[in-house]
């Protein structure tokens, strides 16, 4: 096995037990309508359950802290497994808050291809 295989491995146990539930409704999947002055209304398909670490978990923020990564009160991050098929738009519930997956970054901090995680930054939508 590999070295970013092995971190990968460590990466995925650390989200399972330090992560929360989360449903995601796939953008694509959705049927939208548009109305004739251009607002859109969104039917949801079923979501799926994921898990991942939200920027407001605390033992994040201090693992983040150590890292050296600056700490924006206005902006949520959530971090998820590599192997979860996500995209632009779509919507993520986490607890009672609603969001938009507005960026995707796959982690790669070993250079060698293989994504240890996604990165996910997310907007905070109401009736979305």
């Amino acid at each position: 096995m590999s070295i970013a295989s092995s971190v990968r491995t460590t990466v995925r146990g650390l989200l399972n037990s330090l992560g929360k539930t989360a449903y995601l409704y796939s953008y694509s999947s959705a049927t939208v309508t548009t109305n004739e002055e251009g607002d859109e209304t969104i039917v949801w398909a079923t979501p799926t359950t994921i898990i991942g670490v939200s920027s407001s978990n605390y033992k994040y923020r201090k693992l983040a802290e150590k890292m050296g990564i600056e700490s924006n009160p206005d902006a949520r991050v959530f971090i998820i497994r590599d192997d979860v098929t996500i995209d632009r738009k779509d919507k993520l519930v986490i607890g009672t808050d609603t969001y938009e997956v507005v960026e995707i970054k796959n982690l790669d901090p070993i250079e060698t291809g293989i994504i240890i995680a996604k990165r996910l930054e997310l907007k905070k939508k109401v009736g979305y």
